[in-house]
């Protein structure tokens, strides 16, 4: 199975990204980690989030996303995982709808776009139960519409699913989960 990691939000350019949150600081640790595994194209983001969104419907037109299509197409790709990060602020996740205000803060995060399925198995529900299994914890989000590189994805019949990494976990958790996600895309 042919994976396309994509990680659009992990340039800053400045402190001012930092401060805002416009950079996602572990999406490239992370989208490494899964990019080492087999059949796998690991994509990052040529631009600073201060200047475009590439996730957003508005930068289908720049290099990173025509890319991106180009990929598709030429690599034949089987499913896309696009990374980001969050900071381990209970405030700012509950207002997105990353977790609750009485919940732990999650390690992770799937976020589940226009087409979850593969052979049919749905991609969240699958990598949602084994990180259960392996006690990571973990919130998914249905029906996410604004995350434009899953939707454009959709329109290429090829699914897809956004991870969100909680930036303040260490490094062995970080290969411990992207081993699960990787068994679990490998299975499907």
């Amino acid at each position: 199975m042919k994976v396309l990691i994509t990680s659009p939000h992990y340039i800053c350019n400045n402190m001012k990204s930092k401060d805002l949150h416009l950079c996602d600081f572990v999406s490239d640790k992370v989208a490494n980690m899964l990019a080492k595994f087999n059949n796998c194209i690991y994509f990052p983001g040529d631009i600073s989030r201060d200047i475009v969104d590439l996730n957003r419907k508005e930068s289908r037109n720049t290099f990173y996303r025509k890319k991106i299509r180009t990929l598709f197409k030429i690599k034949k790709i089987d499913i896309i995982i696009d990374i980001h990060s969050f900071p381990p602020d209970r405030k700012g996740l509950v207002s997105v709808g990353f977790c609750e205000r009485n919940e732990i803060i999650p390690e992770i995060v799937l976020l589940l776009g226009p087409l979850d399925m593969i052979n049919n198995k749905k991609i969240g529900r699958e990598l949602y139960k084994q990180l259960k299994n392996y006690n990571i914890i973990v919130n998914i989000v249905p029906n996410i519409k604004v995350l434009d590189i899953l939707n454009e994805a959709a329109e290429h019949n090829i699914p897809g699913i956004v991870l969100e990494f909680c930036e303040n976990i260490n490094d062995d958790r970080m290969s411990f989960i992207c081993n699960i996600i990787m068994n679990v895309i490998g299975s499907l």
